[in-house]
């Protein structure tokens, strides 16, 4: 990825063994369209606006920062802000933050139903509904518009039918269903409460599913260990 927040472009890049000198980098857009990315090296959780211009690359104006151990806990694994411009951010805990107030609501823990300690994915659907993905304990859900009151959420995990507990990728398309990509158990797909499992054995070219995406033609893209399909 490449940013130009201030005329000089920077890269960030991954290189598999963490042997890589630049950082992973974290980005999500709010309903403001405001761009807000956090590195691996930079502790700090910045907004941007966005600012276009004709035959040139973007500029990137700095709006504001929230820092850690103040705003929220660190390092962050995954963020994403919901239709009510709140910030989700997981960790080992699940918190969230009014941008508008840049104060800190609420952090939920395995005491109020996450799954795990390692929340890698986070995705609210049409429904207001937010989806959790932990490293390897299954899904919990939650309704964006009860979320500060309700304590406890939804947990789905192999026993209700996911292939895999490893969560690695969260899509809704746009008849509504939810895609589930996992670790080692391939592509779930959830609708009407139930399960349905792509794999290998039905075509895919790999199990590992690392992320999901949709085109104008209702078409999924899936991101895998073995290339784009």
């Amino acid at each position: 990825l490449f940013v130009n927040p201030d005329g000089k472009w920077q890269k960030f890049f991954h290189q598999p063994g963490g042997s890589s000198a630049s950082a992973n980098l974290l980005s999500t857009i709010d309903e403001f369209g405001r761009l807000w990315l956090m590195s691996s090296d930079k502790s700090e959780l910045s907004a941007y606006e966005i600012g276009y211009r004709s035959g040139l690359p973007s500029r990137l104006t700095h709006v504001m920062s929230l820092k850690p151990e103040v705003h929220f806990s660190y390092p962050v694994l995954s963020m994403a802000i919901d239709s009510y411009n709140r910030l989700w951010l997981g960790s080992t805990v699940l918190e969230v933050i009014d941008l508008n107030t840049q104060k800190h609501l609420r952090t939920y823990t395995t005491a109020d139903g996450l799954p795990g300690e390692s929340v890698r994915v986070i995705y609210q659907d049409r429904e207001q509904r937010i989806w959790v993905g932990d490293f390897d304990q299954g899904l919990a859900v939650i309704h964006a518009s009860e979320a500060l009151q309700q304590n406890r959420f939804e947990m789905f995990t192999t026993q209700h039918g996911l292939p895999d507990n490893r969560i690695r990728a969260i899509k809704e398309d746009r008849d509504g269903q939810i895609w589930i990509g996992t670790r080692y158990g391939g592509l779930s797909q959830y609708a009407n409460g139930s399960y349905n499992t792509i794999s290998i054995k039905d075509g895919l070219r790999s199990n590992s599913i690392w992320e999901i995406f949709d085109d104008n033609r209702g078409k999924l893209w899936l991101l895998t260990d073995a290339g784009i399909e």
